[in-house]
């Protein structure tokens, strides 16, 4: 099962870097429209290769996941076409280990002491990376510490509703959380369309959606192991990788209080998760 979340944790990280180098390049729908019908299509073949018997319980927690994770989506998009990479993606991951913990805590578990110095951890993170010196004053820069947070306060819930499904629904409530991320998607086509929905650039966000829908597969099995704490802490450090590409492929540079909050950061998610 850990090879399965280190798989994850390399496919979600390559999936955000190629999706970030996308909306570089075109819209924010398109990159969505183009990665979420891919997404789904890809799902359901797996879903139905693979043994699984759906419920309507099951169904409807895979819908919800979608509909949460779809809020976010668009959000993290558009702070990595923005912002650094890095930046964006080390503030998601935060937020996305931290989610799950603090929903725990509401329903009555309790933090160790790690996850208590975690989430010190991951607040002067935050704070480093919003003084990094790359991100212009005044709106702008709340706005880009607010989507990445924001995507992944999405994403945290979203993963909090997919582990309550059982193995024995197979990948069905993923092709359900996929189905209401296709809608949330064509909806917001709808709201703001893009000037081209297809460009040149469109088989790059073909890959994305290819590394995105096999880092969720990958991961659904990885959570449902034996050992979940070590398969969320694998998954959660895909911040990690995006901002090794960012760095290597677009040579991005890394002041020294921006390299001090991603590895922060990087304490706080293993911390949280562990």
């Amino acid at each position: 099962m850990m090879g399965y979340a280190l798989a994850a944790c390399i496919s979600y990280g390559a999936a955000d870097f190629l999706g970030g180098l996308t909306v570089r390049r075109q819209s924010v729908a398109a990159t969505l429209l183009i990665g979420q019908s891919i997404a789904f299509i890809v799902s359901s073949i797996g879903a139905l290769l693979t043994p699984g018997y759906p419920n309507w319980s099951e169904l409807t927690l895979g819908f919800l996941a979608g509909t949460v994770s779809g809020a976010g989506m668009p959000l993290f998009y558009r702070s990595l076409a923005q912002g650094t990479m890095a930046r964006a993606s080390a503030l998601l991951g935060i937020m996305y280990a931290a989610v799950p913990v603090i929903a725990g805590r509401l329903f009555g578990n309790h933090l160790t002491l790690l996850q208590s110095i975690g989430l010190v951890f991951a607040v002067l993170a935050i704070y480093v990376l919003k003084c990094s010196h790359h991100v212009p004053q005044g709106q702008q820069s709340g706005a880009l510490l607010a989507m990445p947070m924001l995507a992944g306060c999405a994403f945290g819930l979203y993963h909090v509703l997919i582990s309550r499904t059982t193995p024995a629904s197979g990948l069905w409530p993923l092709v359900a959380a996929r189905a209401a991320l296709l809608g949330g998607v064509m909806m917001y086509v709808i709201v703001r369309p893009p000037e081209c929905l297809v460009s040149r650039w469109a088989g790059l966000s073909a890959v994305a959606a290819l590394l995105g829908v096999g880092a969720t597969i990958l991961a659904f099995m990885a959570v449902h192991g034996d050992h979940l704490s070590i398969a969320g802490m694998l998954i959660a450090l895909s911040p990690a990788v995006t901002t090794v590409l960012a760095r290597v492929f677009l040579h991005e540079r890394l002041e020294r209080n921006h390299i001090v909050g991603l590895l922060m950061s990087l304490v706080a998610i293993g911390c949280i998760v562990a």
